[in-house]
């Protein structure tokens, strides 16, 4: 059951932090919002930076925790899941937070088993 708070854990924290970083890029660090520049979800450079740091997330937990790929990776996901989602309401969902989730999960999802399955090679 450790590993499975590991792999948790490691989502939760890979998206929080590419979107921090994200945010003090844009110069965002006092209010930040889903509607400013920094937000991931709104440049193809944000997107691309959380699905680099989210897969070489699920890579490295991928390699430090074996699990079956199923596992680990449902896990890591609700973690990531569960950060963005805090962060929508945090920043302020806006009328359209369904669909940013469900986006914010789709990259989310896809990066980390891009990582989870690389991560099968590199024995």
């Amino acid at each position: 059951m450790g590993n499975i708070s590991a792999y948790f854990l490691a989502g939760a924290a890979a998206f929080a932090a590419a979107q921090a970083v994200l945010f003090l890029m844009a110069g965002q660090s006092a209010r930040p919002t889903i509607d400013g520049s920094g937000w991931f979800l709104n440049s193809g450079t944000g997107i691309a930076v959380v699905a680099a740091v989210v897969a070489a997330a699920s890579l490295i937990a991928s390699k430090v925790f074996p699990l079956p790929l199923r596992r680990g990776w449902t896990a890591f996901v609700g973690g990531g899941v569960l950060a963005l989602v805090a962060a929508v309401f945090l920043f302020g969902p806006g009328s359209i937070f369904p669909i940013v989730i469900a986006a914010g999960a789709v990259v989310i999802a896809v990066a980390a088993l891009t990582g989870a399955w690389v991560a099968r090679f590199l024995r």
